[in-house]
Parts: structure tokens; C-alpha cells; sequence
């Protein structure tokens, strides 16, 4: 216990088994040990605070926060209290939890939803969840009892536990009141969320989340104005455009069908709106020619609108009139099924119009439509706005703040120097000035490999490569795929000469090290191969490996940016957004798997 305390060793005087009080000035060093007979046991008060409700402990070399008094009942200094905090605080003890929520979600995606609750795979999924809930449960419970339960529920991730071994508990309950309770079920799929707070790096991004979102309240704030200034533009000067079509009558009649009388006004079919650049016009020679007449539905504001005449009655049917549409055909509809829920005829329409468009999927059709309906230039310039400022200008400000937010959580620098690692990152060989060993063959080579001549016949030998490659064609010609062959051949071999002497020059282990000697051997030992397998089938196998040989353009590359700074900071940019992003993609197939 020496060894373990960062103080002095003290004398310690004995504490109660309940105490009443904790007095500060029984800590004068900041630390009581209450288990010294053998290291294994680590467990000591750090600091208490001033109202004697929470005590700073250490254990197994980390501190935590923990009430005083459990439940009221469990003292601090208690051997039940000490046991279960060796219990919850123990690194196996978080193992073995993580791999509960793990096989957790296994069988959550093992379920059949589709099949009866007899179902054998069922019933195991029904009898694992069980144990696995109470094995949550017992780790709740212990939880509570080693931390108490105020400083259990400050931590926002056991509150997330606490609802879910909550929800799992109430299943159990044989009869409840409120009715059927299966919802309670969907709590279970928040469990594995519980497994990022074990990676720091996961933790970082998930409290940048959350911590973002109050941020974004003024940035959802910028674009719900800006969703009402296009939707009022949009449903103030094209309300109903989507139901204008070409007609063969350029107003309805009203007909006789079957003893009632109906309105008809029959379609050309084309299923093309009208109105705006089109105008149901065709050419014929070098003039237009009418097709149809534009009309749309009863109460368009322009010039579009059906009239009704008759000597029963000049009301159509969305007039109150007494007679409906004869058919569909002449009924105005509009002329595509997701029209019916993205457009201009009230604001509800209309934002989800816009919000469609900000993801842009599909907003060109919604151009073309609104082009033909009621303006080129118009619908074009409508649109093009819409998608720089919300596509583009908005998503980048909410990054922003996403960003900014991100950098007050990295307060201790770790993501600076990580980026500064990552912004160091070589992309190339890291010349070694200590030969591997001292002879004159070792330094023949490395004097040849490093040589700007060499360096440069390699890269164009490289280029030469990747040219040939672009050469194929299908079907093949046989003269031009024949000298090819030959042609790669020679290359294969500059290749494998080069490989020799970097290998001599460098040694095995500093070949292996050097990410581009070791990229580049891998390869050529893959050429190698496909040679070997296209001699031995006749010269039919291994063309899927020949793909490989692309890879020694990055050499290429790599060259370009010793040479030029700026293409060396965006390649490590590259590369250092790249390594960020393992971290990312879990977090992401997590979401997905839970939305799933």
C-alpha cells in the first residue's frame, strides 16, 4: 500500500463502521487507506468534500466520485461497499458487460420478426435475452450500491442503461394495467451504445454530437428561414402548376354517359406538364405546330384555368357544381405519383419540396417539372439558389458549428496532435543514412537507388506501365496485344531489379518498414504471380491481377508531391481524414444497425 499512495505513509486511524460525520481535517494528506493488508486490494479516499455527502476514491489506478453513503445504509468505509466497488470498477467486470451487449445485439438481429413466438430460434433469443437482462440488471443494481444513486444517474450513459434495465424489468411483470407494453422492447436496440464509451476516440464523437445539438438550435433556427422565404415565393407564384397538361378541347364539355350528365376534357397523353417552356407545340419542319391546349386544374390562378360552359350549369365539379368528371382522363391530376406530396399548393408541401431538394435527391426532375410548367429562367435560377444556399452554405455552417464544438471538447490537445501526426505523416521513404550492413555491395546500391536518374527511370518505367494498361481493348487486337505482352514483360523486369536493389540496399527489415518499398514489392510479387498463372493456363489466367498493377501510379503521385508542397498538405490531409474516419464508420454501422 506504500507503493500504491502518491502521499506519505501516515498512520490511519480507525474509522466506524457507520459513521455520522466525516471531518475534512481527519484527511490532512488527501488520503485514507482502508484496506492496506495486501496490494491487491486498492481502494483508498482521495478527498472528501465539505458537506460530507461525496467522496473522491481511487482504485485499480483511477479516481471516481462516489456518495458517501449508499442507499443511505452502506457506509463508504463499509466491506460490503468496498467489495462491490472492486466488483463495478474492475476492468473485467467492463469486459465482461461489453461482451453481453455484444451478443445483445447478435440475438436482437437473430430474431424473427415475422415468426411465431414458438419458433425455436425465438424461444433462445426469448431465454438469452432473459439471462443477459438480469445480468444487466445485477450490474445496475451493483452500480448503485458502489457509486449510490445520485452519482449513478449523473452520468448520461447509466441513465441510458437505468431506462433499458427499467423497461426489461416491467416486461416481467406478469399483469399490468396500462395495457400492452411491447414498445417497451424497442429500448433494448440503445444498449450498444453503451460499447462507445469504452473507445475514447468514439466517446469524443458522440459527446461532440450531443454537445452540438443545442448549438444547432440557432443554425435550425437560419434554416427554417430560409425553408419559408423559398416555400412563401413558391406557394404565392406557382400554386397548382403540377396539375397543368396538354388537352385535345381547350375547355371541358359537359356529355351525356349512361342516363347522368359529366364533364369531359380528354388529355393528349404525352404526360408532360405545360404551361411554362413547354407549351403543347411540336415541330414539324421549321415551324411549331399546336398539339393540345395547356389547362390545369379549376381553381388555377391563370390563364390556365378550365372554364365551364353549359346551358344546365357553368360550376365545375371542385365548384360545387352538380356534375363530376367522366373519367380519370379528364379529371386533372397530376402528372407524376410523388407530385402528390412535394409541391407548391400549401407550405407543408412545399417545405418538404425544399428539404428533398437540400439532400439533393431528385431535384433536377423537380427543375424540369417546374421549367415546363412555368419558366426557364425562372425555375432555374429558383433552384440553383435553393441548392447553394441550403445544400452547400447551410450544411457547411452546421459542420461548422459541429467542428467548433468538437474542438471545446479537445480542450487537452490530443486532437492536435493528432492532426499535427497526422499532418507529418510521410507519404514516401524515409531515407535511412545507417547502412544495414557495412559493405561495398550495400553501398553501391543504396548510392544507385538514391541517384535522381535512376529515381526518374524508375517513375517513367512506372508511367510507361499504366499506359500499356490503357492500351486494352475488347475485342483484342491480337498484333497490338501481342507486342504488349513483350512490352510488360520488360517492365517486370526493370521492376524486379529494382526490387533486388532496394532490397540489398535497405535489408529485409528496413524493405519491409519503408511503406513504399514494401508497397511496391507486394506488387511485383503479385505480378509475378499473374505471370506465373497466365503462363500455366496458356495465357487465360490471372487477368484480375494484372488490375494490380495501377497501384504503382501512387509512386507517381507520391513523387509529384515530395515536389510540390501544396499536393504533399492535400494528400496528408488525405490520408489523415482517412485514419480519423475508423472511428467514424463503427459510430456509423452502430446508428445504422439500431435504426435497422
Amino acid at each position: 500500500s506504500r507503493l500504491l499512495a502518491p502521499f506519505p505513509r501516515r498512520e490511519t486511524r480507525a474509522m466506524p463502521l457507520f459513521p455520522s460525520k466525516l471531518k475534512p481535517e481527519n484527511h490532512e494528506h488527501g488520503e485514507v487507506f482502508l484496506d492496506s493488508s495486501t496490494s491487491r486490494r486498492r481502494l483508498s479516499i482521495a478527498n472528501v468534500d465539505e458537506t460530507n455527502r461525496l467522496a473522491t476514491i481511487r482504485i485499480y489506478g483511477k479516481e471516481r466520485t462516489v456518495a458517501c453513503r449508499s442507499l443511505c445504509v452502506l457506509p463508504i468505509n463499509g466491506c460490503i461497499r468496498r467489495n462491490v466497488l472492486r466488483i463495478v470498477e474492475s476492468r473485467w467486470c467492463d469486459y465482461f458487460i461489453l461482451l453481453c451487449i455484444g451478443i445483445n445485439s447478435i440475438l436482437l438481429a437473430l430474431e424473427k420478426r415475422r415468426a411465431p413466438p414458438t419458433d425455436p430460434t425465438n424461444l433462445a433469443v426469448e431465454h438469452m435475452s432473459t439471462v443477459l437482462s438480469g445480468i444487466f440488471l445485477a450490474e445496475c443494481m451493483l452500480k448503485v450500491c458502489g457509486w449510490g444513486f445520485r452519482v449513478y444517474i449523473k452520468d448520461g450513459w447509466n441513465v441510458l442503461d437505468f431506462i433499458v434495465v427499467v423497461s426489461a424489468v416491467i416486461e416481467w411483470i406478469p399483469f399490468i394495467p396500462f395495457g400492452d407494453l411491447g414498445f417497451l422492447r424497442l429500448f433494448r436496440v440503445l444498449r450498444p451504445l453503451r460499447s462507445l464509451n469504452s473507445v475514447p476516440e468514439m466517446k469524443l464523437l458522440v459527446n461532440t454530437t450531443v454537445g452540438a445539438i443545442p448549438r444547432l438550435v440557432n443554425v435550425a433556427a437560419l434554416g427554417l428561414f430560409i425553408f419559408l422565404v423559398f416555400a412563401i415565393v413558391g406557394t404565392t407564384l406557382m400554386p397548382g402548376i403540377f396539375y397543368r397538361e396538354c388537352h385535345t378541347t381547350q375547355s371541358p364539355s359537359l356529355i351525356s354517359r349512361h342516363g347522368t350528365f359529366c364533364w369531359e376534357w380528354p388529355k393528349t397523353g404525352e404526360g408532360r406538364l405545360c404551361g411554362g417552356y413547354y407549351d403543347c407545340t411540336a415541330i414539324e419542319g421549321d415551324r411549331r405546330v399546336p398539339v393540345g391546349y395547356c389547362g390545369g386544374h379549376e381553381f388555377d390562378e391563370g390563364t390556365f384555368a378550365p372554364v365551364f360552359r353549359s346551358n344546365l350549369t357553368n360550376l365545375g365539379p371542385s365548384s360545387g357544381g352538380p356534375y363530376d368528371w367522366c373519367s380519370d382522363d379528364s379529371r386533372p391530376m397530376k402528372v407524376a405519383p410523388e407530385l402528390d406530396f412535394v409541391h407548391f399548393d400549401h407550405l407543408a408541401g412545399a417545405f418538404l419540396l425544399i428539404f428533398q431538394c437540400m439532400t439533393m435527391e431528385g431535384w433536377t426532375d423537380l427543375m424540369y417539372y417546374v421549367k415546363d410548367a412555368f419558366g426557364y429562367w425562372f425555375a432555374m435560377l429558383y433552384f440553383c439558389m435553393l441548392i447553394i444556399i441550403t445544400s452547400h452554405f447551410l450544411l457547411n455552417v452546421a459542420l461548422a458549428v459541429v467542428d467548433e464544438v468538437r474542438n471545446d471538447f479537445d480542450g487537452d490537445g490530443g486532437g492536435d496532435e493528432a492532426q499535427k501526426r497526422a499532418s507529418t505523416l510521410a507519404l514516401g521513404a524515409v531515407g535511412e543514412d545507417v547502412l544495414w550492413r557495412d559493405s561495398e555491395l550495400v553501398r553501391l546500391c543504396r548510392r544507385l537507388t538514391q541517384k535522381p536518374v535512376w529515381q526518374n527511370f524508375v517513375l517513367m518505367v512506372i508511367t510507361a506501365n499504366v499506359i500499356t494498361m490503357c492500351l486494352q481493348q475488347f475485342p483484342p487486337n491480337v498484333v497490338l496485344q501481342e507486342s504488349l505482352q513483350y512490352v510488360g514483360y520488360s517492365f517486370l523486369i526493370v521492376f524486379v531489379v529494382e526490387m533486388i536493389l532496394e532490397l540489398v540496399s535497405r535489408g529485409v527489415c528496413g524493405y519491409i518498414r519503408n511503406p513504399t518499398t514494401c508497397f511496391d514489392g507486394i506488387v511485383v510479387f503479385i505480378s509475378l504471380v499473374e505471370t506465373v498463372m497466365q503462363a500455366a493456363s496458356g495465357g487465360g489466367g490471372g487477368s484480375a491481377l494484372q488490375a494490380l498493377r495501377t497501384l504503382r501510379l501512387f509512386r507517381v503521385l507520391n513523387k509529384f508531391a515530395s515536389r510540390n508542397p501544396k499536393i504533399a498538405i492535400l494528400l496528408k490531409a488525405m490520408i489523415g481524414t482517412a485514419k480519423a474516419l475508423r472511428y467514424w464508420l463503427p459510430l456509423f454501422l452502430l446508428f445504422l444497425y439500431i435504426f435497422t
